[in-house]
């Protein structure tokens, strides 16, 4: 009877442990947070990919802070700043919204930013790569992990 009540308890132990990884809302993609450098965008459509240009000011930076699904997004364009917020949702579904600051005097790189992240639907997270993909827009831009 002691067996059983013992071997009971371990099989109990290992179910708890399982869905103690596996229950719990998982936090979908840490290494989003941290700081992003636009480096491409790619006309979905025609599938004409541009690089960022050499001779801008700046590049355009984003960084996302917070929880790993939901937080702050901060926006430095090549003029301008936007800041908001993100959501992440499951199967790789992003949003933005809340999207304040503005674009006034933006070259054609950064111009329609906004707009594309407004539309974004998904992103796609590869090691040291980020892309967002607006399939209302038909615009995927292309982020590069910035390391500090």
């Amino acid at each position: 009877m002691k067996k059983s009540t013992w071997a009971g308890f371990h099989i109990g132990m290992l179910l708890f442990a399982t869905c103690l990884f596996r229950c719990q809302p998982s936090s979908p993609h840490p290494a989003l947070l941290g700081t992003w450098k636009m480096s491409a965008q790619e006309n979905l459509e025609t599938g004409v990919m541009t690089a960022e240009p050499v001779h801008l000011a700046r590049s355009v930076l984003i960084e996302f802070d917070g929880k790993p699904h939901k937080g702050h997004v901060y926006i430095q364009t090549v003029v301008n700043h936007i800041q908001g917020r993100f959501q992440i949702s499951e199967g790789q579904h992003i949003h933005f919204f809340d999207l304040t600051g503005g674009l006034q005097g933006e070259p054609a790189w950064s111009k329609d930013l906004w707009q594309n992240l407004e539309g974004t639907e998904r992103f796609i997270h590869k090691g040291k790569e980020l892309m967002l993909v607006s399939k209302s827009h038909q615009v995927k831009t292309i982020w590069e992990k910035v390391e500090k």
